[in-house]
Parts: structure tokens; sequence; C-alpha cells
């Protein structure tokens, strides 16, 4: 059975994982530039890079659900910023 999660220790989650993304992106470009592929960073840095994640995998619901959690935005202007990605 789990226990409920804090407001607090939520945001601390996410920007732990927000923090291992933006490593794995970055160890991603280098590696991508040793064996000379081409790598495209994240679209926008006013998407959150876990809302792009799921974009990629096909998640679009759960990426707006997700663009909506983390920036506040209503319904209309998630489902645009997700569109655009």
């Amino acid at each position: 059975m789990s226990t409920p999660v804090g407001s607090d220790d939520l945001d601390r989650r996410l920007s732990a994982v927000n923090a291992r993304l933006a490593a794995i992106e970055a160890h991603l470009a280098v590696l991508s530039q040793a064996v000379g592929v081409p790598y495209a960073a994240p679209t926008s840095d006013e998407v959150p890079p876990h809302v792009v994640a799921l974009v990629r995998a096909g998640k679009k619901l759960d990426a707006i659900k997700a663009y909506r959690v983390a920036t506040g935005a209503g319904l209309a202007d998630a489902q645009r910023a997700v569109e655009q990605l």
C-alpha cells in the first residue's frame, strides 16, 4: 500500500527527474556527435522535458495533462503547445 505524496515531495521528485533527464540529453548529444549521428535538442524551452518525452512516446493525452500540471495552463493552451511539438 502506497502512502500519499505531498506537493513539496512531488516537486522535489519532479526536479530530480528533470535534472536526470537534462543530464541524459547532454550525454546523448555528446555520444551522437562522437558517432556522427545528428541529435536535435528538445524543440522548446517552454515545454518541460517530460512533456516532450510523452509526446515522443505517442502519449498525447498524458502530455497535455502533464503540461497543464507543470505550467498551470488551461486545456486549450496545453493542447496547442503539445500540437506544436
